[in-house]
């Protein structure tokens, strides 16, 4: 005799929450509109996204 727990078995057939949300997340950011396409125009219009500042740091000793 085995108990078996379904909500568990269920969980790892179906995947995770967080994989599930993290799916859902990515099909409605890939979904083309015509407010995403305005949006990205107008920030490329400001110089686009910021480049990461490496900071140098000297070695005295």
């Amino acid at each position: 005799d085995a108990d078996l727990y379904l909500p568990a078995l269920l969980e790892g057939f179906l995947g995770s929450r967080r994989w599930m949300a993290a799916r859902l997340g990515r099909a409605g950011g890939s979904v083309k509109s015509h407010t995403k396409t305005a949006a990205v125009r107008a920030n490329g219009k400001l110089g686009g996204r910021p480049r990461k500042v490496h900071h140098v740091t000297a070695d005295i000793a």
